[in-house]
């Protein structure tokens, strides 16, 4: 359960600190046979690229 919380935990402490000036939207998904997933990369454009 620990490492399940992680990412949430450190997404929450970092939106907390610093806020944005802009809504933050997210969807954090599990990449590993997920047809949400396939659906997204397939059809939907990056917005961001680092």
């Amino acid at each position: 359960p620990g490492m399940r919380n992680a990412p949430m935990d450190a997404l929450g402490r970092a939106l907390g600190r610093v806020a944005p000036p802009w809504p933050v939207q997210l969807i954090l998904l599990d990449a590993a046979q997920d047809p949400v997933v396939d659906f997204i990369a397939e059809r939907v454009r990056p917005f961001y690229t680092a």
